[in-house]
C-alpha cells in the first residue's frame, strides 16, 4: 500500500507543469566596441557588435555598415575600412594603417556612429614599452626522460620596474623543436601556446594562476621602482607526451624554447583583463560575488586599451 501511495504522488508531482512568465526589462541595443592598440604598430583593428538581453537567440551580432572614425590628440586622421574576411579569425572588422605608427603618449580617440544606435566613443593613451626584463628556464626532466610526476620547465622572470603606478601582462609560449622529421626539412616546430602554469608569486593577488591561457595581469604595487623576480612552472607533459613516440624511439633531436613576452599596459587594458579574470575564476563558486566586466565606451560596451611589449625567445636548458 505504501509503494502505490509513493507511486501516485511521484505520477502527480510528474504530470504537473506550470509556465512561467518572464517580464524581463526591455533593454535599449548598444555598440560593442574592442580594440587593444600596440604602441609603435603600423596598424588599428576595432571590432564592433551589438549588445544583447539575455533571452535573445542571436547568433550573429556584428555590426556592418558603420562609420568609426580614429582621431589623435582630438585631430581628426581617417575612418577605417570595414573588413570581413571568413578565413579570419576575427570574422568581421574594421581596419585602417596607421600613419607614422601608433605613437606612445598620443591620445587616441575611437568614434563609432551607426544608425539606430548611441553613439560610442572611447580614449586611449598609447602605453610606452617596458623598460627591460631578463629570463632564464631550466628543464628539470626533458622530453624523453618525461614522466607524468615531473614538471617540465622552470621559468623565472626579472622585471625592472620605473617609479609610478604601471601594469604588466605576462605571455609565454613553448615552442618544441623537432629536428629532422623530415630528410628534406632540417627542422620544424611544434609551437604549444599558453600550457599550464603555477606560480606562488603574491604580485598575482587573487588570481589562480595554475590553468591554460589565463591572462597574467598584475601591477607595480609590491615593487615598485624596484627590481622584481617571478617564477612559473610551465606544466607542459601533456604537450609533449604525444611527440614522444615519434622522436624518442627515431632518435631524433629535440630542443625547446619558450617566448617571454612582457606587456607594460594602460589602466584600461589592465582593468579589463583583470575583471575578465575574476569572472571567470567566479563561475564555479556560488559563494562567490559577481563580478561586472570593465567597460570604458562612453554611449556603449567594451573596451579600447593599449600596451607596449618586448620579447623574447630563451632556450631551455638542462637541469641537473
Amino acid at each position: 500500500m505504501r509503494v502505490l501511495i509513493i507511486l501516485t504522488i511521484v505520477f502527480l508531482l510528474g504530470s504537473c507543469t506550470l509556465e512561467l512568465e518572464l517580464d524581463a526589462p526591455a533593454t535599449t541595443p548598444e555598440l560593442v566596441v574592442n580594440s587593444i592598440a600596440e604602441a609603435y604598430g603600423d596598424s588599428l583593428v576595432v571590432q564592433v557588435w551589438e549588445s544583447t538581453d539575455i533571452l535573445s537567440n542571436v547568433s550573429d551580432l556584428h555590426i556592418t555598415d558603420a562609420r568609426v572614425s580614429l582621431y589623435a590628440d582630438d585631430r581628426y586622421l581617417l575612418d577605417l575600412v570595414e573588413i570581413n574576411d571568413p578565413n579570419d579569425q576575427l570574422g568581421e572588422f574594421y581596419y585602417t594603417p596607421v600613419p607614422n605608427t601608433l605613437s606612445p603618449g598620443t591620445k587616441y580617440t575611437i568614434e563609432v556612429n551607426k544608425d539606430g544606435y548611441p553613439v560610442a566613443i572611447a580614449e586611449e593613451v598609447i602605453e610606452e614599452r617596458p623598460l627591460d626584463f631578463a629570463a632564464s628556464s631550466v628543464c628539470r626532466k626533458c622530453f624523453c626522460e618525461y614522466d607524468e610526476s615531473t614538471e617540465l620547465t622552470t621559468v623565472t622572470v626579472t622585471i625592472a620596474d620605473e617609479p609610478g603606478p604601471d601594469y604588466y601582462h605576462l605571455i609565454i609560449n613553448y615552442s618544441i623543436l623537432i629536428y629532422d622529421f623530415v630528410p628534406e626539412i632540417t627542422s620544424s616546430r611544434a609551437r604549444v601556446f599558453g600550457e599550464y602554469f603555477e606560480s606562488n608569486s603574491p604580485v598575482f593577488e587573487d588570481h589562480i594562476v595554475n590553468g591554460p591561457n589565463r591572462p597574467l595581469v598584475f601591477t607595480d604595487e609590491l615593487f615598485d621602482g624596484m627590481t622584481q623576480t617571478i617564477s612559473f612552472t610551465v606544466e607542459d607533459g601533456p604537450a609533449v607526451a604525444p611527440f614522444q613516440g615519434i622522436y624518442c624511439n627515431n632518435d631524433l633531436t629535440l630542443g625547446a624554447q619558450i617566448e617571454i613576452e612582457l606587456r607594460r599596459v594602460s589602466e584600461a587594458y589592465y582593468n579589463y583583463y583583470n575583471t575578465v579574470t575574476l569572472q571567470d575564476q567566479a563561475l564555479d563558486n556560488p559563494f562567490a560575488e559577481p563580478v561586472q566586466v570593465f567597460n570604458n565606451i562612453r554611449g556603449g560596451k567594451g573596451i579600447f586599451g593599449s600596451y607596449g611589449s618586448v620579447k623574447m625567445d630563451i632556450d631551455v636548458s638542462s637541469g641537473d
